[in-house]
């Protein structure tokens, strides 16, 4: 599997699950959670995507 593999799928199951927000957002979610050494809980958790 490539590295582009699991975002290719993300963004497939993203548009069939009708979610554009996150879709659009989660990278940017990701990025700061990564800095800030949270996990997936924190991830999917996290008030700062709103």
């Amino acid at each position: 599997m490539t590295a582009e593999a699991p975002e290719i799928l993300l963004a497939h199951y993203l548009k069939t699950l009708k979610l554009p927000t996150f879709q659009r957002e989660h990278q940017k979610l990701a990025r700061l959670c990564a800095t800030e050494g949270a996990g997936h809980v924190g991830y999917l958790g996290s008030p700062k995507g709103k």
